[in-house]
């Protein structure tokens, strides 16, 4: 039997790309391999190959190399847009009048 790798909180974090939020989110809708506590110092830890698992799931189901899909693809799609458009420059609103003197 080949020997199994404990991940910590940050290992998994700097593998995935997600930060403790994202990761915890998932794991309560079921999205993610749950932690395990070893029971006599509290600490938790992730299986190897249960989070290499998931990184294969992940890219699989990311057609197209993660560029943007779904609704924000479309909606740059249908602009005319994509990845490269130019940036929106956006105008200093300055007060017509100088504030009244106290």
């Amino acid at each position: 039997m080949a020997s199994e790798s404990l991940l910590t909180r940050k290992q998994v974090e700097a593998r995935i790309g997600f930060k403790h939020s994202t990761l915890y989110k998932w794991i309560a809708a079921g999205e993610f391999s749950r932690s395990r506590r070893d029971p006599l110092t509290g600490s938790v830890r992730w299986l190897e190959s249960e989070i290499q698992a998931w990184i294969e799931a992940w890219i699989t189901r990311s057609e197209n190399g993660g560029r943007a899909v779904g609704g924000r693809a479309n909606r740059l799609m249908s602009k005319g847009g994509g990845p490269c458009r130019e940036p929106i420059h956006r105008t200093r609103i300055t007060r017509s009048e100088p504030p009244d003197a106290v």
